[in-house]
């Protein structure tokens, strides 16, 4: 999804360019969730761990409840517990 800042800018004909990127992956048979916030610009890290943020995070800022129906732990934000296999 895409995440507007303030200060978002335009190309063309007047199309927002989002500020961040993000994505929420949640894995039901493993009853998992990770969820990434990257800058949609140029990044020095290629380390996705680098962009680990909690799914509250995520809805902090897009004022979204992504998973109303689904219990989940908000309090897990230690990128070192996740092992993203690249």
């Amino acid at each position: 999804g895409s995440i507007f800042a303030s200060n978002y800018r335009t190309i063309g004909n007047k199309v927002a360019v989002p500020n961040m990127l993000f994505k929420i992956v949640f894995d039901s048979k493993r009853d998992q969730i990770i969820s990434f916030i990257i800058p949609n610009e140029n990044v020095e890290s290629k380390d996705l761990k680098d962009f680990i943020y909690t799914i509250k995070d995520i809805e902090i800022v897009t004022n979204i409840n992504f998973f109303p129906k689904i219990s989940i732990d908000v309090s897990i934000s230690s990128k070192s517990q996740f092992d993203i296999p690249l």
